[in-house]
């Protein structure tokens, strides 16, 4: 029965996806509109043709899930969210999978029957620190947080699972891979990334912070087009001391320059020695997935 419930609602979200597309087609046509105002026409036209460009190389060659996969009843896997002042609605997921606990880490007050059970933020503990700064030590630091779990499902406040989707750590287990993340949906480099970043008016002001980082991964010999990461979901075997490492190093890029976590977490995994193969892709679109449902942030 749980399976033929799976494939409904995996149905009823693909059908929600497809009216999605069908009227972001008129978004994307008021973007270049919008470029072509600002200016910047023939840049945006440069990021749609590199894109076109590493399609095959990089959007394309995502590791293939089999859904008939199962986890042993001693896998322990949790789901969890960070939200913190009122960033994100809470939603509340659609289908409860065995042997996992949902928890979610908050300052805010949760309703008496939701499915998370709620970890209480203890923000003097985090003085001096923004709510991002708070939101990035919980999303990098399962390993502290939930000891007596093997797997974690990190995902931002405006996603919600919407089927059973223990059988990609199956998958996981399977491949021997311990890290799943997706693909960015448009860009293949931190370095046509950073020149994105710069053209949006709500960086301003962290524009300085973000040409030093960029400098000094220039200067560290990072390579272009090493791979690009939507970090709205993270599926990990938190407890191995690979995956730990690789999580403190980025906590600590992450304090040293930008909060912006599509920038850094390539140059870490660089650093650390990973590469896409050590990876298990998710997909190349996040918002494109039927297994999630991926909402505007408030």
């Amino acid at each position: 029965m749980a399976a033929v419930n799976d494939k409904a609602l995996r149905e009823m979200n693909s059908e929600y996806r497809n009216i999605c597309r069908k009227y972001s087609k008129f978004s994307k046509i008021e973007t270049l509109l919008r470029t072509m105002r600002k200016g910047i026409f023939l840049e945006t036209i440069s990021l749609k043709l590199n894109k076109a460009k590493y399609f095959d190389k990089f959007y394309k060659k995502c590791n293939v899930l089999d859904e008939t996969k199962c986890i042993s009843k001693n896998t322990k896997i949790v789901v969890y969210m960070c939200v913190v002042g009122k960033y994100d609605s809470i939603y509340e997921p659609i289908v409860l999978m065995d042997n996992t606990d949902y928890f979610i880490i908050t300052d805010l007050d949760i309703p008496k029957d939701s499915v998370w059970k709620k970890i209480a933020i203890d923000k003097s503990k985090f003085q001096g620190k923004s709510n991002v700064e708070i939101n990035r030590y919980y999303k990098l630091h399962p390993h502290e947080v939930f000891k007596d779990c093997e797997y974690s499902i990190y995902i931002d406040g405006n996603i919600r699972i919407v089927e059973d989707i223990s059988y990609i750590i199956a998958n996981m287990r399977d491949s021997n891979l311990i890290y799943g993340v997706f693909r960015h949906p448009d860009r293949d480099c931190i370095y046509t990334e950073f020149n994105y970043v710069m053209r949006l008016k709500r960086f301003v002001n962290e524009r300085e912070k973000y040409k030093k980082q960029i400098a000094d991964y220039i200067k560290d010999g990072f390579p272009k087009h090493f791979g690009l990461y939507e970090n709205t979901i993270l599926i990990r075997k938190h407890d191995e001391e690979k995956v730990i490492k690789l999580m403190d190093a980025w906590w600590n890029e992450l304090m040293l320059h930008s909060f912006r976590d599509q920038l850094s977490f390539p140059y870490v995994m660089w650093k650390e020695g990973w590469s896409e193969r050590d990876i298990c892709v998710l997909g190349y679109d996040l918002k494109d997935c039927n297994w999630e449902r991926y909402y505007l942030h408030k």
